[in-house]
């Protein structure tokens, strides 16, 4: 297996919500295993269309049989 570091980040909607189904969806896969997940941290835009909604970054550690 390989070692991975994914980030994750959204800014519409519960964002909260649609990260932890995100990590849910991966715990399911057999070709996965997810190791760890950091906390869930809020961050200002950087670029992008002006009045943009704060984003809620996080990353999770896995191992996965997938090629990159």
């Amino acid at each position: 297996m390989t070692r991975c570091l994914l980030g994750i980040g959204s800014n519409l909607g519960d964002r909260a919500a649609q990260m932890t189904a995100a990590v849910a969806q991966l715990r399911e896969r057999s070709e996965l295993s997810v190791l760890a997940v950091s906390d869930w941290t809020e961050t200002a835009p950087v670029g992008g269309p002006d009045k943009q909604l704060a984003y809620l970054n996080g990353a999770i550690l896995l191992d996965t049989d997938l090629p990159a």
